[in-house]
């Protein structure tokens, strides 16, 4: 409420602003004011515009696998546009494995995210540890520039043959510390 004296006049700037989740769209901004019983309305057009956007981003992988063995990732991929996203999906392998996506094609609408499953099949083996990208990229189909990848990265173990089948290494470095009695550690 406000007093506005006999033929005085206000002006008033409104501002309207759409929240970044806001779905494309045309939406009427409505005012009204009311005063002695009378009431004057007046209505505003915002139009929201198309935004598209997507991003991946790794959930798990294994901090290493065997040689030979198959290794599973996760993913999570979210539509950060303000329209429905109809995404392809393709998994890559820096050392050529062959990579299998539980689905190459999703539908995500305005602020939605879905798992993504990758499985990566080694069928090669390797004479020592080595490291493999997985690169997981989405497009969306109507915009080729809305794209998003996200990598992750696994240390590959060769097995020792023989006696040792069972057994694996990794390269690591070992500290270790040393103290008497008196210092309150467990020997």
């Amino acid at each position: 409420p406000f007093t506005l004296a006999p033929g005085a006049h206000d002006t008033w700037l409104v501002s309207v602003s759409a929240p970044a989740q806001a779905p494309a769209g045309r939406y009427v901004v409505h005012a009204a004011l009311t005063a002695r019983g009378a009431t004057v309305a007046d209505s505003v057009l915002v139009r929201v515009r198309e935004r598209r956007g997507v991003d991946v981003l790794p959930l798990h992988v294994p901090g290493w696998t065997m040689a030979g063995r198959a290794y599973d990732a996760r993913f999570l991929v979210r539509n950060t546009g303000n329209v429905a996203a109809n995404l392809v999906l393709v998994g890559h392998s820096s050392r050529g494995l062959r990579t299998t996506l539980d689905t190459t094609r999703m539908t995500l609408a305005p602020g939605a995210s879905s798992p993504l499953a990758v499985r990566v099949v080694m069928t090669d083996s390797v004479s020592q540890t080595t490291t493999d990208v997985l690169e997981v990229t989405a497009a969306d189909r109507a915009d080729t520039a809305t794209h998003a990848t996200a990598s992750v990265t696994t240390t590959v173990v060769p097995g020792d043959g023989g006696m040792l089948a069972n057994l694996s290494t990794l390269p690591a470095q070992l500290s270790l510390r040393a103290v008497n009695g008196a210092a309150g550690l467990a020997p």
